[in-house]
């Protein structure tokens, strides 16, 4: 029985694993295109849905006031349900407000 328990528990972990570790390239993409938009386009919330390992997930994007102009930052928030609940991986993107893409 113990050996069950062991096989059990080691197969919720690696599931819990593999999601955190497809939630987080799914947010590197979402932080590799914010890099790409103007800071007018950042500073608007995004929401949207990819495919990725034969799943389907769900993403947004949340621009945060920092109190400095020269500074913008998103937070990058992904989930398998579109309720996000729950969020499995949430990143903040930082990005200069000079420079660069305007």
């Amino acid at each position: 029985m113990a050996v069950l328990q062991i096989a059990s528990g080691t197969l919720s972990n690696q599931q819990i694993l593999e999601e955190k570790t497809v939630a987080g390239w799914v947010a590197e993409n979402q932080t590799a295109l914010l890099y790409l938009m103007t800071r007018e386009q950042r500073a608007v919330r995004h929401q949207g849905e990819s495919d990725m390992a034969g799943s389907r997930w769900y993403w947004r994007t949340i621009p945060l006031n920092t109190g400095n102009v020269l500074l913008q930052a998103v937070d990058i928030e992904v989930s398998l349900h579109d309720d996000f609940s729950p969020v499995i991986q949430s990143r903040r993107a930082w990005f200069s407000a000079v420079g660069g893409q305007q």
